[in-house]
């Protein structure tokens, strides 16, 4: 396994010599202008991917760790705040207020999208509305759910308002029972924020590690940070820079703007030629054992090849060196007359899934070992006794190190309780 993604002087790596915003020694506070803003991106961001992954149906937008949504809405709120500078420079959002919006807003995304709600809502009413006398739902699971749990009466017969109501559509005259969701929501949403309070005690135990001893790039968060640092260094009287008026980000925009535009209108107006940027390779190989390859498309993606950019040679080589890789592997077996199975819940074949599930154990497992120094700090700050002895390298930190280990253990135990 090579070293993905430290940060070393190649050519596409240009943004990895900036300083982490966790790492800065002086940290401002946010203002409340500033929360009132994240808190209104936050409601737009959960609406807009709401309505066009659940809606419109057509495209998600809000589910990857790089959310399209979210970076559209960076976008528009640096555009206004730049004609709110023109009206009084006291309008203007500091760079870590940006920042912290930017959080609020990738978080709300991917809380509303499918990475999540989307997922566990319908999930709720499953039991009930699938129920019948035939498969003995009722009497085989209900006895074991939580009344609290579900907007369902666990005693109750199947297919109850508010199940059907779910998943058939409301008819003239009939409301949603909110009162019915109040309890399981605020339960649910109790162990949400058990779970995200978990990764940032995480995240404050290995930041030092991955950050400062390992020089990881974070190449995901290289784009807000470059829009939010330009935008705030071209500001001032007499500067020109800033991410949004370079000249080339705007041709990239319109390039991509053109060709999705035409796909977008293609949709609703077939007459209107489409462009295809998604090619079916499992076609042109039709003849076994060729054609026992798992899914095989080619995608012309702008996205990718901004993200690409930010990688290391590599990594890029390994990823697609290990794809095609497996596909040499699925072509084997089957001409070896080998049937595997395919991944529950997962499109590939089950020895695939398998040596995925190992790759991850022998990563994690060198991650740990090449951490032994540092974890071992952290877990002494977390089990001495003097509360105010802190380490040196924890006044960098958003939590002591002794604050996050057990914040980490008991938001675990909590939420699997």
């Amino acid at each position: 396994m090579t070293e993905p993604a430290r940060q070393r002087n190649e050519p596409g790596e240009k943004l990895n010599d900036a300083p982490s915003i966790a790492s800065e020694k002086r940290v401002s506070a946010l203002s409340g202008r500033g929360l009132l803003v994240g808190l209104a991106c936050v409601v737009v961001t959960c609406v807009v991917v709401c309505y066009a992954e659940l809606v419109v149906g057509k495209i998600q937008i809000g589910f990857l760790q790089l959310p399209p949504a979210v970076v559209g809405m960076l976008v528009l709120l640096l555009g206004v705040q730049a004609l709110l500078f023109r009206l009084s420079p006291r309008l203007r959002l500091q760079p870590h207020e940006l920042f912290t919006v930017y959080i609020m807003m990738l978080l709300a995304s991917m809380v509303s999208s499918r990475g999540l709600l989307q997922k566990l809502i319908p999930l709720l009413i499953v039991p009930n509305y699938n129920a019948t006398p035939e498969n003995h739902w009722g009497e085989l699971f209900a006895k074991f759910i939580p009344h609290w749990a579900v907007p369902w009466d666990t005693h109750g017969p199947a297919k109850q308002f508010v199940s059907s109501a779910f998943y058939e559509a409301l008819k003239p005259g009939e409301r949603i029972p909110w009162q019915l969701w109040v309890i399981p929501m605020a339960a649910w949403g109790v162990f949400v924020a058990l779970m995200f309070s978990a990764y940032l005690c995480l995240a404050v135990i290995l930041r030092r590690q991955w950050v400062d001893n390992e020089k990881l790039s974070f190449p995901l968060v290289q784009l807000p940070l470059e829009m939010i640092r330009g935008e705030a260094a071209g500001t001032g009287p007499g500067q020109t820079g800033g991410f949004l008026r370079n000249g080339l980000t705007w041709i990239g925009f319109a390039i991509s703007a053109l060709i999705f535009g035409f796909k977008g209108l293609h949709q609703y107006y077939p007459s209107i030629p489409d462009i295809t940027t998604d090619i079916d390779l499992n076609a042109f190989f039709t003849q076994p054992p060729y054609s026992q390859m798992g899914y095989f498309h080619m995608y012309f993606s702008f996205a990718a090849i901004g993200f690409f950019y930010l990688l290391p040679t590599d990594l890029l080589f390994s990823l697609w060196f290990f794809f095609l890789f497996v596909k040499m592997e699925e072509v084997g077996a089957a001409g070896l007359g080998y049937e595997p199975e395919t991944m529950p819940m997962y499109g590939c074949k089950l020895f695939v899934g398998y040596q995925i599930i190992g790759c991850y154990l022998v990563l994690v497992g060198y991650m740990l070992y090449a951490a032994r120094p540092h974890l071992r700090r952290v877990w002494s700050a977390a089990t001495r006794f003097r509360r105010h002895a802190l380490l040196p390298e924890e006044g960098n930190e958003v939590l002591s190190y002794r604050t996050a280990f057990w914040g980490l253990v008991f938001s675990v135990l909590l939420s699997a309780g």
